[in-house]
């Protein structure tokens, strides 16, 4: 069963998520979301023609006690933080099926990695009150000898719709059209440090059921005309110099998601190659986010 990219996540302060910065909102679209059904967070989106998304998400300042229960609580605002896959599983066996071939790749790989079972999860939509509900397949992390050496957000997690997609993450034309021009996900970057790149490439490739990363995954749908843009993610340490990420790496316990690129068309002359983004804006800077509007017209 083919896998896709689902979504990649953001976290902000509330006080980010209710005045997005100027870098998103002039670029992007930003499509309402809601609150999510344990009460402890909520969400905005940024939904691509190619069926991906973006959550921006934060706490609804809970206690310290409660955030701290939360799979996210422990997680540094302002940046990326984890990130999921998806197939076209339909029902829940079909889900449980994916949850134990995924099991069983990673134990004949010899990986330390392994997936807790499927639980269900769900958010009401903030347009209409409607409800939303999905299954989430997490990583094993914690305490246990294998699961310890992995923290929440360093292996993508899974998410399969209960309701439909659509409602969840829209694709109507009001959603996917942003004023720079992006129609889906490109890229993203685990940066870690040198001695797990390794083992966490094989890991990756072993989880998405893929061969080689390099060659990238296929995208859920396409962009205008069908068009589709493989999304690749890469497994990296700093290079010599990039002190700078080395300390941010070591700061959030050994990961650092960022390079995130964005694909599309320019809807300005002359403004079609790559350039970041989330720059200028004080402290709020999300890891790197990238416009690459070189894909040619007949894609």
């Amino acid at each position: 069963m083919a896998t896709h990219l689902d979504h990649v996540i953001i976290l902000v302060s509330p006080s980010t998520l209710s005045s997005l910065p100027p870098f998103l909102t002039e670029n992007f679209t930003i499509t309402p979301g809601g609150r999510h059904v344990d009460n402890l967070t909520e969400n905005k989106l940024i939904c691509f023609r190619d069926g991906s998304y973006i959550e921006l998400i934060a706490f609804i300042t809970p206690s310290e006690e409660e955030r701290a229960k939360h799979w996210w609580g422990k997680k540094k605002e302002g940046g990326i933080i984890d990130f999921a896959f998806t197939t076209k599983a339909t029902t829940g066996e079909d889900v449980s099926k994916h949850h134990k071939d995924l099991q069983a790749r990673l134990l004949d790989s010899g990986s330390k990695a392994g997936y807790e079972l499927p639980r269900p999860g769900g958010r009401k939509r903030e347009s209409d009150g409607q409800d939303i509900k999905w299954h989430v397949t997490f990583p094993a992390v914690g305490s246990s000898s294998s699961a310890s050496s992995y923290q929440r957000g360093l292996l993508p997690f899974f998410c399969h719709d209960v309701t439909p997609r659509s409602l969840r993450a829209p694709v109507a034309e009001e959603n996917v059209t942003h004023p720079c021009g992006a129609e889906g996900i490109k890229g993203l970057t685990a940066y870690v440090t040198e001695e797990r790149v390794v083992e966490l490439t094989k890991d990756y490739g072993v989880i998405l059921d893929v061969d080689d990363l390099a060659d990238g995954l296929e995208s859920l749908y396409g962009g205008k005309g069908g068009a589709r843009e493989p999304v690749k993610i890469s497994v990296k340490a700093p290079k010599k110099g990039e002190e700078a990420l080395r300390s941010e790496i070591e700061d959030r316990g050994g990961l650092v998601l960022g390079d995130l690129v964005f694909w599309g068309h320019s809807r300005k002359a002359g403004d079609d190659g790559l350039r970041r983004i989330d720059v200028g804006d004080g402290n709020i800077s999300l890891g790197g986010l990238f416009l690459d509007l070189s894909a040619p017209d007949d894609i």
